[in-house]
């Protein structure tokens, strides 16, 4: 991963004020300072297609076997948007096919779910801002597992009614120890994420798995809602004209309000600092610096914007998913593999430039990409 100096280097980008990203250092540091190497879920489908021998994965060959030559080099994480894309595929045999491959070049890694990333670059931000100590020093960019994934703890974890929490206890008393309990944790975990990837197989296990509230459709459906947001913004720009100029901060400020109000106004309370929320709503050139200083912050409004600037723009549910995932990808991974226009919108915004990451629309580009890492 490029060194914490590298990536606080001032890089202004398109219409975007010159401010200093606060990067929280710890989520600069990767496994063993390994490469990250982020793949969007079209790229998955084809590596999957080349594992399998299928006739479109011919060409895709080249990219697989430089991925699992790569080995412990790098680190290709998954992300939550990984799980909710792949929920929807309802081939159980494509889907264990694509499940088996994701567990063998991830190890089921992940990169924390933009929530939690949010709150800790919102942290580094205001500690910037306000010169005030940072509340997550060591707060972690890679987790393990569908779970964590998702911005859960994961593990085994064990209540009483009178108690509470009392892991650590049965943890210390646990057969065999401490050691015992952690690895029959992480095989709960392993089961628990390789289930979700695999699906249910079968109408018997999914009419099971549906009795106790599976149900696939959920996340497309907010993705569904999220689309339908950004449709209805398309149109009142293109009904507002005054407000293309301005597209920057129109989504910024949804972005403020939607995204990260409540989670602001937590960190401010936190950081002692209650009056500040109003402070940034009468003040547009610091609420910016605010949202410009947060790299995934600056790598979803920049995206956003990009879209929006083409009133043609389509906004479907997978647009969402991947604006989610690329948001943290581009600033914390060394090289995303996303879709044409994906990889067009990042350029447009310039935040590969800025953010040191490299950008590319193509698996052929990965291979001289890997190449030039390792």
């Amino acid at each position: 991963m490029p060194s914490v100096a590298s990536r606080r280097a001032l890089r202004p980008g398109l219409d975007r004020p010159q401010t200093q990203y606060a990067w929280p250092s710890s989520l600069l540091r990767s496994e063993g300072d390994r490469p990250l190497v982020y793949l969007d879920m079209n790229q998955w489908i084809y590596l999957a297609q080349a594992a399998t021998g299928h006739s479109n994965g011919k060409r895709y060959e080249k990219a697989l076997e430089a991925l699992r030559s790569a080995g412990g080099s790098v680190v290709i994480p998954l992300a939550s948007a990984h799980y909710m894309e792949v929920d929807g595929i309802r081939d159980a045999e494509r889907r264990s096919n694509l499940a088996r491959l994701m567990e063998e070049l991830s190890g089921f890694v992940c990169v924390m779910p933009r929530s939690s990333v949010m709150r800790v670059e919102l942290d580094a931000a205001l500690a910037q801002l306000l010169g005030t100590p940072s509340l997550f020093p060591s707060a972690p960019l890679l987790g393990w597992g569908a779970l964590q994934a998702f911005g859960r703890r994961g593990g085994l974890t064990v209540h009483s009614e009178e108690e509470g929490d009392v892991t650590d206890r049965v943890r210390q008393e646990w057969p065999g120890g401490p050691a015992a309990y952690d690895a029959f944790s992480r095989a709960a975990d392993l089961r628990v994420t390789r289930d979700v990837l695999r699906g249910p197989t079968g109408e018997e296990e999914v009419a099971e798995m549906r009795a106790r509230g599976w149900d696939p459709t959920v996340a497309r459906q907010i993705a569904e809602d999220r689309a339908q947001g950004e449709r209805e913004l398309a149109q009142r720009l293109v009904a507002n004209p005054k407000y293309r100029d301005r597209v920057r901060d129109v989504v910024a400020g949804r972005y403020l309000a939607f995204e990260l109000v409540n989670a602001f106004q937590e960190a401010c309370h936190a950081h002692r600092r209650v009056d500040l929320v109003a402070e940034l709503t009468d003040d547009i050139d610091r609420a910016r610096r605010l949202t410009d200083s947060m790299p995934s912050a600056d790598a979803w409004i920049s995206l956003l914007s990009a879209a929006h600037r083409n009133p043609q723009s389509r906004w479907e549910p997978n647009d969402i998913f991947d604006f989610d995932a690329l948001s943290v990808a581009i600033p914390y991974c060394d090289v995303v593999v996303t879709d044409r226009h994906a990889c067009s919108l990042a350029n447009a915004a310039r935040l590969p430039q800025r953010l040191g990451t490299k950008v590319i629309p193509t698996l052929d580009q990965l291979v001289p990409a890997l190449g030039g890492m390792l």
